[in-house]
């Protein structure tokens, strides 16, 4: 929304920037990282990082798989 109605709307530009130790940069990467288990099920995220994200961005898809459940056995 604030970058809808002040950046593209108002063409406000010195919104395009912000702090990466602010409030609204934390409220940026919490709404992320839920957004992640709203999308993507289970393996669908697995998937779609190994079919869709590391093809694009030209990385190797080996150790994918045990990186994510390092991941998730982190958060335990």
């Amino acid at each position: 929304m604030l970058e809808k109605n002040c950046y593209r709307d108002r063409g406000w530009v010195e919104i395009s920037l912000y702090s990466l130790f602010s409030p609204q940069s934390l409220i940026a990467e919490g709404s992320s990282n839920f957004g992640n288990k709203v999308a993507f099920a289970g393996s669908e995220q697995l998937a779609f990082i190994k079919d869709v994200l590391l093809p694009l961005a030209a990385l190797d898809k080996a150790g994918i798989t045990e990186y994510m459940t390092a991941l998730d056995l982190k958060k335990e």
